[in-house]
């Protein structure tokens, strides 16, 4: 009988180190471009969706390391496997060949942000924008009708690395709009001196995006980490931690 017993306890003790992540397997390397409010250096924690990230992992028992860098320098690292995971992806077939898509973590307006009192409020078509001077980030994914605009050569845009670069040729009227995410756009707009009263979004908006996380085909373990990372995201979704962070993010944005 002490036999047996011992015996199912080894099955049992192989089976639960077998399931979990092995303490040299278990760092995640992460990267992200700065995408405040959503995730940089200097914001609390790091930001909303970095903590939301980090805590999905750890409730799956991995230890995430979380680095800032350019957009399409951090695609690049995780399509080739020198990172295991970029945070904030859009969905994009082209993206669907490189990296093993989540659940979504969050969701985003990505629109057409102009200057208040602008001549155009609204557009119904990609052909209606053409003529105007806008900004991109490069490597930014913002809607599929927009993104094939921009390959035909319909639309006009200037690209530039982020935000806090476009924002301010807003203002000066080097741009007539800037295509993104909405409360990228906006933060970057107070944090260079404006007012969110300044600018206006045209209607309607570009897409709604669903944020993910998106782990690299390139790794060995990449299918196990993505569906473990999803059962940490369920768990932290039950637990309350999820909205916990959700609701000081609300906080801190009054």
């Amino acid at each position: 009988m002490r036999l047996a017993k011992a015996i199912t306890l080894t099955i049992a003790m192989a089976l639960l180190v077998w399931a979990a992540p092995s303490s040299s397997d278990s760092q995640v390397r992460i990267v992200i471009e700065p995408w405040p409010p959503f995730a940089d250096r200097d914001l609390p924690e790091r930001g909303f969706l970095t903590q939301l990230t980090e805590a999905a992992f750890k409730a799956a028992g991995y230890d995430p390391d979380v680095h800032f860098t350019p957009w399409a320098r951090a695609l690049h690292e995780v399509a080739h496997g020198h990172r295991d995971v970029v945070m904030g992806l859009f969905y994009s077939e082209e993206r669907e060949e490189l990296y093993r898509y989540s659940n979504a973590v969050y969701e985003a307006k990505v629109g057409l942000v102009t200057r208040q009192g602008f001549e155009r409020t609204s557009y119904e078509s990609m052909e209606d924008l053409a003529g105007y001077r806008i900004g991109v980030g490069r490597g930014f994914a913002n809607s599929p009708a927009f993104d094939q605009a921009v390959r035909d050569g319909v639309l006009d845009v200037y690209v530039a690395s982020d935000h806090a670069t476009l924002v301010p040729m807003l203002f000066a009227n080097r741009l007539d709009m800037v295509a993104g995410t909405v409360e990228p756009i906006m933060h970057a707009a107070q944090q260079s001196g404006h007012d969110r009263s300044e600018l206006a979004v045209l209607a309607p908006p570009l897409k709604i995006h669903a944020v993910h996380i998106g782990v690299s085909r390139a790794i060995d373990n990449s299918e196990q980490l993505r569906d473990d990372f999803n059962q940490g995201l369920a768990t932290i979704r039950e637990n309350g931690t999820y909205d916990e962070i959700m609701a000081a993010y609300q906080e801190e944005s009054r």
